[in-house]
């Protein structure tokens, strides 16, 4: 539900719109990005997710090339620079990577469903695991997150 209201005109409008993720989302094709602003290029094949850190110093990335790529990130505003610090080896791609609350670790789940747990900055793998699905042969882990 949208709700406007005007008090020159002392006019209030209620709108009521649906929202769903089955539609695709429809545009001109001039409302769509067509500048690049970056090419990263540590990766062999596709990226599937690229998240920043919680400081916004660091950006890590995800392949279908079974690593995640760490970057410093330096700059603001309009002028950012990319630097290569880490490319962390997995045992299948990587669909998915996500940062601590502190930073200082990142976890990252693979289409093997295995679960890793690296130090971002040295590089060094902390924890892996594959839990044990129990709904199916199907099942996969589609994503994970920190619990505070």
């Amino acid at each position: 539900t949208i709700t406007t209201a005007s008090s020159a005109t002392t006019t209030a409008t209620t709108t009521t719109a649906t929202t769903t993720l089955l539609v695709d989302h429809r545009c001109a094709p001039s409302a769509l990005p067509s500048t690049c602003a970056v090419v990263l290029r540590p990766h062999d094949d596709e990226v599937y997710d690229a998240v920043f850190s919680n400081n916004g110093h660091f950006l890590a990335t995800a392949s279908k090339d079974a690593t995640v790529a760490v970057f410093g990130v330096e700059g603001d505003g309009d002028r950012v620079s990319f630097s290569l610090l880490q490319t962390l080896r997995a045992t299948a791609s990587v669909h998915t990577v996500k940062w601590s609350d502190d930073d200082l670790r990142l976890v990252a789940v693979g289409s093997d469903n295995t679960i890793t747990v690296w130090n971002p900055i040295t590089g060094t793998r902390i924890n892996a695991t594959k839990p044990r699905l129990e709904l199916g042969g199907t099942d996969s882990v589609a994503g994970v997150a920190w619990l505070k």
